[in-house]
């Protein structure tokens, strides 16, 4: 593991999102950045979180979105307020 990735898998900030959920900061970057890079996130069912196109993933993102899989599983069940909007 890289330095780079050894700080992705530190929990030492958080940020309280709309609506109530407050997450680590690393988990929300991770999903901002593979959402920049062209990759959709989807939950599959429960505990199933889909990311594509998978054959464009490296070791690395593997290894991270595998050690924030439930944090990016409650990010995409997370409602904004309509208050918000």
């Amino acid at each position: 593991m890289d330095g780079s990735e050894q700080g992705a898998f530190r929990c030492d900030r958080y940020v309280l999102l709309p609506g109530g959920l407050t997450v680590p900061l690393e988990p929300l970057r991770l999903a901002l950045s593979l959402e920049t890079r062209g990759f959709n996130l989807a939950r599959e069912d429960k505990v199933t979180l889909r990311v594509q196109p998978a054959e464009r993933l490296t070791d690395a993102d593997c290894r991270v979105i595998r050690h924030w899989k439930w944090h990016l599983l409650a990010l995409l069940d997370c409602r904004v307020p309509a208050s918000v909007h």
